[in-house]
């Protein structure tokens, strides 16, 4: 049996994760559109792209390697680290992914990528990371911030598949990000009002339960990541 949406939202979501949730369709299209410039960064094509990243910040890498793979001609891997692998040197593209700028595993690992003379690009709201990034004239793009990282993956993300784009790597149209977005508003639409809130029954449901989330290996891995 559904349940009424709740009267205590503010007492039950004192962070205000549900309006950052349904934002989502405004995110996705801003992200998009900010992330424009990265189809220009003067890359060389790589033999393997490496995504720096921890929490929130790593699953756009998740979800960018899961979405790339049955087209992309190099491999994809997502480092949660302090060190990147032995493989990664000057053939290597590797993107430096942290929110707030500041993640001591990225970071450390960011810096010895460069160390190896890999090609070196951020993704970030500021912190150490923007301002080694500048200094160091790299590619960059500086993202919104402000907000809890798993409420900004549609910035973490975006950029990913326009950069994949621009190495050919993958093939997404405009028409791609339209019928996106269209999709995601017409789902916050459906969940934000009326009388029953599946999200919410599915809350209720388990509470006092250990839930277990189990895919299958492929792009609804990193899906089942994010929701657990």
């Amino acid at each position: 049996m559904a349940h009424s949406l709740p009267n205590e939202w503010d007492v039950l979501d004192a962070s205000g994760m549900k309006q950052l949730v349904e934002r989502w369709p405004t995110d996705w299209r801003e992200a998009w559109d900010l992330a424009a410039p990265v189809e220009n960064w003067p890359l060389v094509q790589p033999d393997a792209i490496v995504v720096l990243g921890m929490g929130g910040s790593a699953i756009g890498g998740d979800l960018m390697r899961a979405f790339v793979a049955p087209t992309s001609r190099v491999p994809v891997y997502v480092n949660r680290s302090y060190t990147v692998p032995a493989f990664v040197g000057p053939n290597t593209l590797v993107i430096a992914s942290s929110y707030s700028g500041n993640t001591e595993e990225t970071l450390n690992a960011f810096r010895q990528a460069r160390g190896r003379e890999a090609q070196a690009v951020c993704i970030t709201s500021g912190g150490q990371l923007l301002e080694e990034a500048t200094k160091a004239d790299l590619p960059h793009l500086k993202i919104p911030g402000g907000r809890p990282p798993r409420a900004a993956l549609a910035f973490s993300l975006a950029p990913l598949l326009r950069l994949s784009n621009a190495l050919g790597l993958a093939s997404i149209e405009p028409a791609h990000v339209d019928e996106t977005v269209g999709i995601l508003s017409a789902l916050t639409a459906q969940y934000k009002t009326g009388t029953a809130h599946l999200a919410f029954d599915i809350a209720r449901r388990l509470t006092g339960q250990l839930p277990v989330v189990y895919t299958a290996p492929d792009l609804l891995e990193s899906v089942g990541v994010r929701w657990r």
